[in-house]
């Protein structure tokens, strides 16, 4: 036995060693949230639940998941069986509101409670220190067992043999469970995605709902005809699987259908890319055809019965098509005749297609002047609409021009425009001031008598003076204006040449 006293080094050593492990036990301590020893109390208020069962002394005080306190203690009331939790707020999270609520909540089904903070008014008012916050401001919170207490005994028992069923089913899949958790996250980004387009939609998504009730409200009124589509269904299913080699074949054929399908469908997009601006330029004439398309439903009726009167006509096309193509086939060399006929018909089509008003206006005015009808002593008639214009020219012939004439024999396009405005360009100035001047004889004087020479005069020759004496020579015409050359080549006329473009008309 030593009896030897201890020395100062063993004495500071074992103090040294006593304090240390005291500092960390006081560590340990603080970390699991156990209070600082010796430090003085902070901001502390009262909670009342009426039941925290589940929460213990130096619980978390959370807010928003943050931790900003702790439970320091809880008291429960013997009279009313509440409980009265004191919480100790950090400095930097205190007062609280007095307008703050408060709930337990659980961190898992299993886990510790912990009492969670809902800020109130930043602006106060406040509850004071060691006050009581109202218990308007608590929100019930339910516990776990609670719920298996509001279960009947056979359904508590009924839930733990599912409980005991589904740990013998999970043994040895962790790690399959922990693969189906971690998808759960793309899950409730999809599903989120989901219920906000469902939401944008809501109107839709009523409607749809409530056009599904009428679709099962029609079915079930319809029972017999449901069944026996059922039926026929299940005929169709026994047909399809007595031919399962066609269909295995149809999918063995699938792959290759889908390749060129797929070429297909690209071939598809450069053509929409390249039409689209034809069709772009098209909806205008598009929006412009629309009374058309709506005129036509008059027509529907006849072109019903013309497409009933082409059956014989299709009968007969049988014999008439072959003897079309026997026709077209000798057709080419009758063709090759015509060509050096067409080079020559050509360039005098290119020169009349340069004056379309005036190929309508001959055709308007023709069929206006054909179509006159009047009844005459009970009967339909028709007559010819006619005007000549009273005028020296249209008394008599002359050997040249008279000086009042203003014809044109190569008239540029829409020349007769100008005809309001008293101006009709001519070919040659020349007879506008050396041609003819026009006037009645002695002996036409005479033949016609005084009074039908007067009016001849007057309204032929000008002479529209009281006093009968006018200037047959200053009869009444547009101006004389010279046309000028047709061509930019310098012609006064067009020509036309075989195989040679004709150039276009210019003032």
């Amino acid at each position: 036995m030593n009896k030897q006293a201890p020395s100062f080094a063993r004495i500071l050593t074992m103090v040294l060693f006593a304090l240390s492990c005291f500092g960390l036990l006081v560590f340990l301590w603080v970390a699991f949230g156990g209070p600082t020893p010796l430090r003085p109390d902070g901001y502390q208020i009262t909670v009342p639940f009426k039941e925290a069962g589940q929460l213990a002394q130096q619980a978390d005080v959370r807010i928003s998941g943050v931790r900003v306190g702790t439970v320091k203690a809880i008291v429960t009331d013997p009279k009313s069986g509440s409980s009265n939790v004191t919480i100790e707020m950090l400095p930097q999270y205190s007062p609280v509101a007095s307008n703050s609520r408060a709930m337990l909540r659980a961190k898992s089904l299993l886990g510790e409670t912990y009492l969670e903070l809902t800020p109130g008014n930043p602006d106060g008012p406040f509850v004071a220190d060691n006050g009581t916050l109202p218990r308007g401001n608590i929100k019930p919170s339910v516990e776990l067992d609670e719920i298996f207490r509001a279960f009947d005994p056979k359904t508590r028992e009924a839930f733990g043999t599912w409980q005991q069923q589904l740990a013998i089913t999970g043994t040895g899949q962790g790690r399959d469970l922990n693969d189906a958790f971690a998808q759960f996250a793309p899950l409730e980004e999809q599903a989120t995605s989901l219920a906000k387009a469902l939401n944008r939609n809501q109107l839709a998504l009523s409607g749809l709902v409530r056009d599904t009730g009428v679709v099962f409200a029609a079915l079930s009124a319809r029972g017999d005809q449901l069944a026996s589509l059922i039926v026929n269904s299940n005929r169709v299913f026994s047909t399809t699987a007595a031919a399962n080699q066609q269909l295995a074949d149809t999918f063995v054929a699938l792959p290759t259908f889908q390749a060129e399908s797929r070429d297909t469908l690209d071939r598809l997009v450069v053509f929409a890319d390249t039409t689209n601006p034809l069709i772009t330029q098209l909806q205008p004439v598009a929006k412009q055809l629309a009374p058309t398309a709506a005129a036509l439903e008059a027509t529907a009726p006849a072109l019903n019965d013309l497409m009933i009167g082409l059956g014989p006509a299709i009968s007969a096309a049988n014999k008439g098509l072959p003897a079309t193509n026997v026709f077209l086939a000798e057709t080419p060399p009758l063709l090759q005749a015509i060509d050096p006929l067409a080079a020559n018909l050509n360039p005098l089509f290119q020169y009349v297609g340069q004056y379309p008003s005036e190929l309508t206006a001959f055709v308007a005015n023709a069929a206006a002047a054909t179509n006159a009808r009047t009844d005459l002593n009970g009967r339909a008639a028709r007559y010819l609409r006619v005007t000549n214009t009273l005028s020296p020219r249209s008394l008599a012939s002359y050997p040249q021009r008279v000086r009042s004439s203003r014809s044109n024999p190569y008239p540029l396009p829409r020349s007769f425009d100008k005809l309001a405005s008293a101006n009709m360009p001519v070919f040659q100035t020349t007879p506008c001031a050396s041609g003819i001047t026009a006037g009645l004889s002695a002996s036409a004087e005479a033949a016609l008598g005084s009074t039908y020479a007067a009016r001849v005069k007057g309204y032929a020759f000008n002479v529209n003076s009281p006093d009968g004496i006018g200037d047959s020579a200053n009869v009444a015409a547009p101006a004389c204006t010279l046309q000028g050359p047709v061509f930019g080549s310098g012609f006064y006329f067009p020509q036309v040449n075989a195989g040679v473009v004709t150039p276009k008309l210019v003032p």
